[in-house]
């Protein structure tokens, strides 16, 4: 089988992906779940909210939005930038605020509206230790995944964070 045979498939569902991303950001296909996650039991669903700590907040912003991923301003201060994509959202913190992560550390996190002690009774049940933290931003659960990485499933709350930079 030649080249082009080989990454027909690759191609095609690269082209099928970019259609359909074409079709979202007019508005054709809706944002959100997909279908097959209706059939769930009803749980509140984990956002991922990966959180990129940075040297230059604007800078870094400036680069994001030209991405393509949207400035959510209410949800953001200026030591803390919120970023949206159509599946999820990016967190830029000041790593000069960030108690002790360098500029370029990336940390796997998830935002969420369900109550940390659901999800705490839920990691509890699965046998994970877990630790519930006070934030600057709210509050979250820290939980070490198999590979020894922490995990982070976060409740912000935009009141915490305004006050939390006020003292800045």
């Amino acid at each position: 089988m030649d080249l082009f045979h080989r990454c027909a498939p690759i191609l095609r569902s690269k082209a099928d992906r970019n259609a359909r991303l074409r079709a979202r950001s007019r508005g054709a296909i809706p944002l959100g779940p997909p279908a097959a996650l209706s059939s769930l039991p009803r749980r509140e669903l984990l956002t991922v909210l990966p959180i990129r700590y940075v040297a230059d907040i604007e800078a870094s912003r400036s680069f994001f939005t030209g991405l393509g991923l949207i400035f959510r301003s209410e949800e953001s201060v200026p030591v803390w930038a919120h970023l949206a994509a159509g599946a999820g959202a990016v967190g830029l913190h000041d790593a000069s605020v960030s108690k002790g992560r360098p500029a370029g550390t990336v940390e796997l996190g998830f935002s969420t509206d369900e109550k940390l002690e659901d999800v705490a009774a839920r990691l509890t049940a699965a046998g994970y230790a877990h630790e519930l933290v006070e934030e600057d931003f709210g509050r979250s659960i820290r939980v070490t995944d198999p590979d020894g990485v922490v995990v982070q499933i976060q409740e912000i709350d935009t009141d915490t964070m305004r006050r939390a930079q006020s003292l800045l």
